[in-house]
């Protein structure tokens, strides 16, 4: 059995052309690397596209021959490479496709993604609690909150319509959020004081 150096000197003491080169490339390395592929990725059709995108590469090494008669450059080392930069390419390349995706569509992957039937009444039950958890605040409280949340108003807006202070207002407003925050935590088991 061969060595990998003496193969490629009998490859270049054969003087094969780029065609035959590629054929003899596939035999030796397609296996070492679709074993990576298969490895890191696991779907059957991924591992086909890329080496195949792999040995597309190599075609368009305009020195491949050289390369090869010199000794230099394509080896086992060199094909593993190859194959895990095309890996870390298709993983690139699926997370640009994702933030795209999510830009397009507003994040509404994410929220079809929650839309389970336990995760809707999971946040059913976090809005029923939240009403309850405001309705029981005194009202001045609820109604700085209601204008701060739900009117986007500030302090000092919320402050003249309430005759408040608007460091009152601040502190009401606090008040209702440990109030609601409380009693989510309670719903959901861990609750803050």
């Amino acid at each position: 059995m061969k060595t990998p150096s003496e193969k490629v000197v009998s490859l270049s003491e054969r003087r094969l052309n780029k065609r035959e080169l590629l054929d003899w490339l596939y035999q030796e390395y397609s296996q070492p690397m679709r074993g990576l592929f298969c490895a890191r990725l696991g779907d059957r059709a991924d591992i086909e596209d890329l080496l195949h995108d792999a040995f597309l590469r190599l075609t368009k090494m305009p020195d491949l021959v050289a390369r090869v008669a010199s000794g230099q450059g394509v080896n086992k080392s060199f094909m593993l490479t190859m194959a895990n930069n095309l890996i870390i390419d298709k993983y690139r390349h699926l997370e640009v496709k994702k933030r795209y995706l999510d830009e397009e569509s507003g994040g509404a992957a994410d929220r079809v993604n929650d839309a389970s039937p336990e995760s809707i009444a999971h946040k059913h039950e976090v809005l029923k609690v939240i009403e309850r958890a405001l309705k029981a605040l005194p009202k001045p409280i609820r109604d700085a909150f209601i204008l701060s949340r739900f009117e986007n108003l500030s302090h000092a807006q919320i402050g003249e319509r309430l005759d408040l202070a608007p460091k009152t207002v601040e502190t009401y407003i606090g008040k209702a959020l440990l109030s609601v925050r409380n009693a989510v935590a309670e719903l959901d088991g861990d609750g803050y004081e």
